[in-house]
């Protein structure tokens, strides 16, 4: 039986009320075109809550217990090192691994966290037109075939100018000219996925626009007039510049949609939205606060050095131009220049709990006898004790000023795996409340006051319901005109995308097909063995 192509439509990071804003007031019709004539789901957060996990676990089809990647730096299991994470370190591959092992050619570009795969039927196009910290971070490239860079870039007018910014923009006229780098950067993006659409064989297309990510992220200031930072009194085109953005890629996006076949299932797809950022993890604060997390007494030997690396690194963030910085640690891993940094004034002896890297939520981690090289909480009752008392004590946070409940979810990750934690999992995920207010101070009745600086930059940060809207051959339309609809999973989707090319699903996807874009589709037989394919080693080839 022949199945239609299918091509995936990345709008990262799109939120879902600003596009419905400009659905009904008419300034997005290409996403307007997909609610009319197709069907939108909702897609919830994935079971174990680790929002900033989205992308990952929407592509690979599984929770970050299976795939183990948290965030962009982890901590390396056996040390309390803190290291890179390259694309291609999770123990699942992307869902296209399994079309290509059965003989599905596909593309894929600029998709968030990808993996480079060995022995891909296909093209894959990585770190192009991306920001993501495992591939575009830095100006690194993957393309395969490797002979393909020389068109790419000749048919794109040189590569999009999406790249990592090491400065948040603040002044009017620093904002203005992100905003139109973004909007060149949303062009050339544009020029890329079509001349891949034209150029490569596929049944399977998977090509994303990240600037909507960057711009929430850096610009949403400028949108959101409840926001500090807003500027009322700005020119009216500066406080446009995140609807400009939307625009350029609703533009670019309608553009597209009229050069795919006729028979194209075309899908429009982002795993989370954008909001203000209220939170700037205060876990390891927390954990200091009462006692859990213990730190060596000034003088102390590795304390001192770790003042030193800090005030080192912190001069020279003041002193050498960022282009200079962003060359070197494209040639010196962050690991060797932060991974002291992070634990050096850390008194291991006296440590039960401590803080790894999340984002928009927080990750604890016991110092636990037998997996942590200094580990002092024993496994069994000592461990549970632990857990549930650092579970009670983030659950009972207030807001230092309104006074409304600080965290929504405190997640045990043995009890949501059913085995120990392993890799470099947490063992307590924190899920902080969108309470729509920056958390700049906790009390609560066992820590009292805990004040808490607000160091990051960005002024956007993720919300975490995403969308899928579907249109063509096979889906029917909707009879609402609303960007709104029924709610299936984030792990639906990769099982939606196989099912859609009549590609059974590997037992290793819990997920199911959504049935809004599967249900006049003949069954397939689900669960067959996973052929055990890694994906290959992330790098420019």
């Amino acid at each position: 039986m022949s199945h239609p192509p299918v091509a995936f439509l990345g709008f990262d990071a799109a939120e879902l009320e600003l596009v419905r804003e400009g659905v009904d007031g008419g300034w997005l019709p290409t996403v307007e075109r997909f609610v009319t004539d197709g069907r939108c789901v909702l897609l919830e957060p994935v079971p174990s809550q680790a929002h900033n996990t989205a992308w990952m676990s929407m592509t690979t089809g599984t929770d970050v217990g299976d795939h183990q990647v948290l965030c962009d730096r982890q901590l390396e299991p056996g040390t309390y090192r803190l290291v890179d994470v390259p694309a291609g370190a999770g123990r699942r591959p992307p869902f296209w691994r399994y079309l290509s092992d059965a003989g599905v050619p596909s593309t894929i570009a600029s998709v968030y966290g990808a993996a480079l795969l060995d022995s891909f039927r296909g093209t894959q196009v990585l770190g192009w037109g991306s920001a993501d910290p495992q591939w575009g971070k830095f100006g690194k490239v993957a393309i395969d075939p490797p002979e393909m860079q020389g068109w790419l870039r000749r048919a794109a007018g040189g590569r999009p100018e999406l790249s990592y910014v090491e400065q948040a923009p603040r002044t009017p006229a620093e904002c203005r000219r992100y905003r139109d780098r973004l909007l060149r950067s949303v062009r050339a993006q544009e020029l890329t996925l079509r001349a891949l659409l034209e150029r490569t064989d596929w049944r399977f297309f998977f090509g994303s626009f990240g600037e909507a990510h960057q711009a929430g992220h850096l610009l949403w200031h400028l949108e959101d007039r409840s926001h500090p930072l807003h500027d009322p009194s700005a020119s009216e085109d500066l406080r446009d510049s995140l609807r400009a953005v939307y625009r350029a890629v609703d533009s670019s996006l309608g553009r597209i949609v009229e050069t795919l076949p006729r028979d194209c299932r075309t899908f429009l797809v982002t795993p989370h939205g954008m909001g203000p950022n209220w939170v700037d993890d205060p876990a390891g604060t927390v954990l200091a606060a009462g006692g859990w997390l213990r730190r060596l007494p000034s003088g102390a030997g590795p304390g001192r050095r770790g003042r030193a690396l800090g005030t080192a690194w912190s001069v020279a963030r003041r002193l050498v131009p960022t282009r200079v910085r962003i060359a070197a640690r494209m040639r010196l891993p962050r690991d060797r220049l932060l991974a002291g940094l992070a634990f050096a004034d850390v008194d291991w002896s006296a440590t039960r709990a401590f803080a790894v890297p999340s984002d928009f939520t927080s990750s604890v981690r016991v110092n636990l006898a037998g997996r942590e090289p200094h580990g002092i909480v024993r496994p069994g009752a000592d461990y549970d004790r632990l857990l549930d008392e650092l579970g009670r004590a983030f659950l009972g946070l207030r807001l230092g000023g309104s006074g409304r409940p600080a965290v929504s979810a405190a997640v045990r990750f043995d009890r949501l795996l059913g085995r120990p934690v392993d890799g470099p999992l947490p063992d307590l995920l924190v899920v902080w409340a969108n309470t729509g207010e920056r958390i700049r101070g906790l009390r609560s009745e066992e820590l009292g006051a805990v004040e808490l600086p607000f160091r990051d930059p960005r002024t956007g940060q993720h919300r975490q319901t995403g969308f899928i809207v579907g249109m063509g051959p096979g889906i029917a339309r909707s009879s609402s005109r609303r960007l709104d609809g029924p709610v299936a999973g984030l792990l639906d989707v990769a099982p939606t995308a196989l099912a859609l090319l009549g590609v059974d699903r590997p037992a290793t996807l819990p997920g199911r097909p959504i049935p809004a874009f599967c249900d006049e589709l003949p069954a397939t037989s689900a669960g067959r063995p996973d052929p055990g394919r890694q994906p290959g080693r992330a790098g420019t080839r």
